[in-house]
């Protein structure tokens, strides 16, 4: 819906004798409007009167006697003018007043009543203008057409047309007639994986196993779970990353159900596939370098392998450029030279390179020859220098192997970084044969191939497969055959999807057979698959529905203990079943956190598990596309801080890994994914299972405020304790929804709040305190209830809540916050159609060195029939102008939405950043934002955008609020 200006009255509920029903009226003079209550949405055109009976009731077009032909409007209210400002204030005479500011003759918030007048108009944003008249019975407004300016942009509101360099369209609005908005529908499987100790699964982060998928991303046999999809749904979320696991040769299960929850065991099983798939491209993944070769190999004499003798040199023969991995720059690589002493096995290999006008070196010496591979780090022979000196600070590696018949070439693949950021990484090519060399002659035989070849990729080591596919000189495929071990087989590939890539073959390809190139975009997917004859244990899974309200679990205030409801029979690496003797769940909501403790016994031993008092798991957000839930937990032994579990195998200490995740409307229960492994006199055990745990459904009326922020000085922050450090984000970006208890306030400004990272960083939750820092820049929409605001200058607090880790923070750049309105259910969303919302207001950028800018535009559209986004933010500060766009950015559990740079171009959440004036080498950037009210009536965001290496780094930082 394209709500740019309409031109409407809202009448005041009517109680008459004879006549009309009572009830709110709405009629068009001209332009358009809506009619929203909590239940429906109607448009209304001019010439139309919408009518409601009370605002849980739909709104339906009126066409009944007049419900104003009984009063005669009261002489009008005279105010001053105000000035535009789109912030939803009006002077008296119906016009805005300028910088969210009343102009004389005072300024009606919609939904209140001045002593004149007990009826109320509902105004969009400010951008109404003409005459008000008001009586104490119902009121009746006639306003005069406008035009209005707005970055660019004239809308002329009597012939609902926009004009934008001199080219006029008209408001358009895809909306019909009546339309419904409904919450979100809470679709999503809870769902946790328990695999035997020694099954290679794919890291999960914090949350271990525990995720939120949809259905189809769960593999299913006989209609029991025996696999999922991570994140193949979710690349908003993910950055595209994804991984699945999945069971071959499922069998015989055993299962059960409590608390909402289903549970049970693959008690057979032939296999193990997992795999991971990364995008390439992206802000965390630019241009991946890639090497590739046959291995080396020497003739044998009659039969016999033999080794070269003598030192032999190898020159340059081709490379891919240096990649800063932290910025995507592209450097220059002004060396690499190789020295091998066949006699004694040993290597000495060096690299010169350039990025960003800085030298860099890498010399190894002494790397022992092993398979015809070698390798070094600073530590064992790598010395890395940085602007011509030794850089302590530097750290890396660098790697090599020998191609071709009698070592004719040998490949380098390196990675070098210090503690600024820069991360380099590269790939180069190497020759024996050279013009002019000096290297001891030698007289080839019959080839006598291996038939494998060495791979490096991404700076990492050197791998061997046994197959490596070409296509135009890009490497596209390499793998290993299956290799056997005892009980198991194993084997893995790996192939590219290459939407951009080059590659070339080296000089002396001939003998060397070596390729070169880069990955530019695209995507690496590598698969991992294990079979065995004898079974290494059971896997165990457990699923239940999502927490509903996705919200609730950070609104809630208070503790909780959920008792053990039921689960798998715990069961150990010989197959052996046993016995969950008892358990409980603590949740604590006031600090975020989840204490668990378990007792059970598998073939003679037990085992006790535990999170010591002071180290609970902190909620987090869930693994899978559930980031807006925050009801994930996990732990692992050793871990220091909020997250450390106790393990103990008949006494003795043992270690183990914990994930979980709360579930249900209402929070009903929660679900637990375990494995353990210890040693008892000599013994050694591993042990799995999967619990549930119940509770009394929480009220999902709680009231809660969400609150978003975004600030230069978070991009790095840490609190610590005695024995525990806590990160606070990378990104800069934060978001919680909140209790109002946790909120505090004074004449507009918001003074503390909750706050959890949006992108990058630890998932904990915080609190912020304003401190000593300055409030400024405030402003409110009365349309949407949305308020904004700036903290700048000063120091700020902030609390862990989990650890109770505390820190202040010094603003140079300033902290923007945006708030919405009190709410007690969730956002509801319509139905279908596409609406343009309105910039209501937002604060002044600001860069990380405390420059004030402006905000150029701010742009958000909505396909709620696609569930989709887009956004645009345009700021200059301090010459510096950034322009961030992103399309088809998908809405989250029907409230959320994020777009950045770290997502692949060409993925939905993509966001592309460009700079002008004043710029850095290269860009990055995220918006994040949430709806808000009835109907999505209103939208918060918050920015940071980027500027990267270069003369110019620095970031600016914002919030904007928007409205229908």
């Amino acid at each position: 819906m394209s709500r740019i200006l309409p031109l409407a009255l809202l009448f005041p509920a009517l109680a008459l004798a004879e006549g009309p029903p009572p009830g709110t009226y709405d009629h068009v003079n001209s332009g358009g409007t809506f009619m929203q209550t909590n239940t429906s949405l109607l448009n209304l055109s001019p010439g139309q009167t919408g009518y409601s009976p009370g605002i849980n009731s739909n709104p339906v077009p009126y066409t009944g006697p007049s419900p104003f032909s009984s009063f005669t409007p009261s002489p009008s209210v005279q105010g001053s003018s105000g000035s535009p400002s789109g912030n939803g204030k009006s002077s008296g005479n119906g016009q805005p007043a300028g910088n969210g500011q009343a102009a004389s003759g005072g300024s009606r918030n919609p939904l209140e009543s001045t002593p004149e007048q007990t009826g109320f108009t509902q105004e969009t944003g400010g951008n109404t203008g003409g005459t008000a008249t008001t009586n104490t019975g119902a009121s009746t407004n006639q306003f005069v057409p406008v035009t209005l300016e707005s970055n660019g942009t004239t809308v002329n509101a009597t012939e609902q047309t926009t004009t934008t360099s001199g080219v006029t369209t008209p408001i358009t609005n895809t909306v019909t007639n009546t339309v419904t908005y409904a919450p979100y529908n809470p679709n999503l499987i809870a769902i946790g994986i328990s695999s035997p100790s020694g099954v290679v699964t794919p890291y999960f982060g914090a949350t271990g196993n525990v995720a939120l998928l949809s259905s189809a991303d769960i593999t299913y046999t006989s209609g029991l779970p025996s696999g999922i999809n991570l994140c193949s749904n979710c690349a908003p979320i993910s950055g595209g990353f994804s991984s699945a696991i999945h069971l071959v040769g499922a069998a015989n299960p055993v299962t059960g159900s409590a608390a909402g929850m289903n549970f049970g065991r693959w008690t057979t099983s032939t296999g193990f596939v997992s795999s991971y798939s990364t995008p390439i491209g992206n802000q965390y993944n630019p241009a991946t370098p890639w090497i590739y070769g046959p291995q080396g190999y020497i003739d044998p004499v009659a039969g016999v392998p033999v080794s070269l003798s003598g030192t032999f040199s190898y020159q340059l023969d081709g490379s891919t450029a240096p990649i800063d991995r932290s910025t995507g720059n592209g450097g220059t690589l002004t060396s690499a030279s190789l020295s091998a002493d066949f006699t004694h096995l040993t290597v000495n290999a060096s690299i010169g390179l350039s990025m960003n006008g800085v030298a860099w070196s890498a010399n190894a010496t002494g790397m022992s020859i092993s398979n015809a591979q070698f390798s070094a780090m600073p530590g064992s022979g790598l010395t890395i220098n940085q602007g011509g000196s030794p850089c302590s600070g530097c750290g890396g590696q660098l790697s090599g192997a020998f191609t071709g018949q009698n070592y004719a070439g040998a490949l380098l693949s390196y990675n070098l970084f210090d503690t600024g950021g820069t991360n380099l990484y590269g790939a180069a090519a190497l020759t024996r044969n050279y013009a002019g060399n000096t290297n001891p002659a030698v007289t080839n035989g019959a080839p006598t191939p291996t038939g494998n070849y060495f791979v490096a990729y991404s700076g990492n080591g050197i791998q061997i497969s046994s197959s490596a596919g070409n296509s135009g000189n890009v490497l596209t495929s390499f793998g290993s055959s299956s290799v056997s071990s005892g009980s198991y087989s194993i084997s893995y590939s790996t192939s590219v999807s290459c939407t951009s890539c080059t590659g070339s073959a080296s000089g002396d390809v001939a003998n060397t057979g070596i390729y070169y190139g880069t990955w530019n975009s695209g995507t690496i997917t590598s698969s991992f698959n294990t079979n065995w004859s004898t079974s290494p244990g059971q896997f165990h899974w457990i699923t239940g529905p999502e927490v509903y309200p996705v919200y609730l679990a950070q609104v809630l205030t208070g503790t909780a203990t959920f008792p053990l409801a039921g689960g798998t029979s715990p069961t150990d690496q010989n197959g052996n079943t046993g016995t969950l003797n008892s358990g409980s769940l603590f949740v604590n909501f006031d600090q975020q956190k989840v204490g668990i403790s378990l007792s059970l016994s598998v073939n003679s031993h037990n085992w006790s598990v535990t999170t010591p008092a002071g180290n609970e798991m902190p909620l987090q957000g869930s693994n899978g596309v559930g980031n807006t839930s925050f009801a994930g937990f996990g732990a692992l032994s050793g871990s220091v801080g909020p997250g450390n579990l106790s393990v103990t195998m008949d006494g003795s200490a043992a270690s183990g890994t914990l994930s979980g995740q709360l579930s249900g409307t209402g929070i009903t229960g929660a679900m637990v994914d375990y494995n353990l492994s210890g040693n008892s006199a000599s013994l050694y055990q591993s042990v799995n299972g999967v619990a549930a745990f119940s509770s009394t459904p929480f009220s999902t009326t709680t009231p809660y405020q969400l609150v978003a922020i975004s600030s230069t000085d978070l991009l790095s922050t840490s609190t610590s304790t005695s024995t525990y450090t806590s990160t606070y984000t990378s990104s800069g970006l934060g978001a919680a929804i909140n209790a109002l208890s946790r909120i505090s306030s004074s004449a507009g400004n918001l003074t503390g709040f909750d706050i959890s990272p949006v992108d990058g960083g630890s998932s904990a939750s915080f609190s912020l305190s304003q401190g000593s820092s300055t409030a400024t820049d405030m402003g409110s929409d009365p349309v949407s209830g949305i308020s904004w605001g700036r903290w700048q200058g000063g120091v700020i607090s902030y609390t862990d809540r989990s650890s109770g880790a505390a820190g202040t923070i010094t603003l140079a750049g300033g902290l923007h916050w945006v708030s919405g309105p009190v709410e007690t259910g969730p956002v509801t969303l319509p139905t279908s159609g596409t609406y343009t919302y309105i910039f209501a207001g937002g604060t002044h950028p600001t860069d990380n060195l405390g420059n004030v800018g402006v905000l150029n535009s701010a742009t958000l559209s909505a396909d709620f029939t696609a569930q989709t986004v887009g956004v645009g933010i345009n700021a200059t500060v301090a010459g510096s102008t950034l322009n961030a766009q992103a399309s088809g950015v998908p809405i989250n559990q029907g409230m959320t939405f994020k777009a950045s740079t770290s997502i692949p171009s060409g993925t939905a959440g993509n966001l592309s950043v460009s700079c002008s004036g004043s710029c850095g080498a290269s860009t990055s950037g995220t918006i994040a934002g949430a709806f808000t009210g009835a109907g999505a009536t209103g939208a918060g965001v918050t920015y940071m955008l980027q500027r990267l290496g270069g003369i110019s780094p620095g970031s600016i930082s914002g919030v904007a609020a928007f409205h229908r």
